[in-house]
């Protein structure tokens, strides 16, 4: 099952990062479409302050 189908032309505003630093971690990433169309999440995970997560979110609108 495809979720999102990402192309180079794709909307990724309503892609969302949330990192340890919500808890006072140091981790960062970053989402972006690369030349190639493809969805790429990066970024660095730091274990310092207890800290040690990064992920992508995406709000999903439930079909009715």
């Amino acid at each position: 099952m495809t979720l999102f189908n990402f192309d180079s032309k794709s909307d990724i505003s309503n892609w969302r990062i949330v990192d340890d630093v919500v808890m006072g971690g140091r981790s960062n990433g970053a989402f972006k479409i690369n030349d190639s169309g493809n969805g790429i999440f990066l970024g660095d995970v730091s274990l310092e302050n207890n800290g040690g997560f990064s992920m992508v979110q995406y709000g999903f609108i439930p079909k009715k």
